[in-house]
């Protein structure tokens, strides 16, 4: 049940519940899997521990929670997993390093007539260039359109979450043994 204040404050920006939150655990221009400072005590801090509890139990957070990318104007380009299931700033951590702008927006890198960037220097060695290649790649699948971001969850069928998906899910992991 917890788990579903996640969803809530993903999926509903708007409330005023939601901006103080975010504003009180400065979220904004942070991944979507961060929910809280560690250094303030409280019940979000115990509402972001809980996805703790769920990695142990073989459940990431990108198990409940996905991005749909549309317009791009509420995903992180380098630090949301958006695309293939990784942030781009983990698979491609070189033209990471490169990057000017680490917070920037999808939608500033990705329009219609293809990739745009900020690089710190040029890639230049053949690492960067395969990684540049791959980013390529990965973006060219991107169409964007002038819908907005949404969030998903892919436990269940229709996109919607609901906590009886997540509870199934737990209900049928295999027990490891020691």
């Amino acid at each position: 049940m917890i788990v579903k204040w996640w969803w809530a404050l993903k999926t509903n920006k708007s409330a005023l519940w939601s901006k103080v939150i975010t504003g009180i655990h400065n979220l904004y221009n942070k991944p979507a899997n961060v929910l809280s400072k560690r250094t303030i005590a409280g019940v979000w801090n115990n509402i972001a521990g809980v996805m703790n509890d769920l990695s142990q139990a073989g459940i990431s957070f990108r198990d409940i929670l996905k991005k749909n990318v549309k317009n791009g104007n509420d995903t992180l380009f380098w630090m949301d997993a958006w695309c293939d299931g990784e942030p781009l700033k983990d698979k491609l951590p070189e033209l990471y390093q490169l990057e000017k702008r680490k917070s920037c927006k999808v939608s500033q890198r990705v329009q219609a007539g293809g990739y745009s960037s900020e690089w710190r220097s040029p890639p230049t060695m053949d690492e960067q260039s395969h990684s540049l290649q791959l980013l390529y790649e990965i973006i060219g699948e991107h169409r964007p359109s002038p819908d907005p971001d949404s969030w998903i969850c892919p436990l269940s069928g229709d996109g919607i979450f609901l906590v009886e998906a997540i509870r199934s899910k737990l209900d049928n992991i295999e027990p490891t043994t020691n």
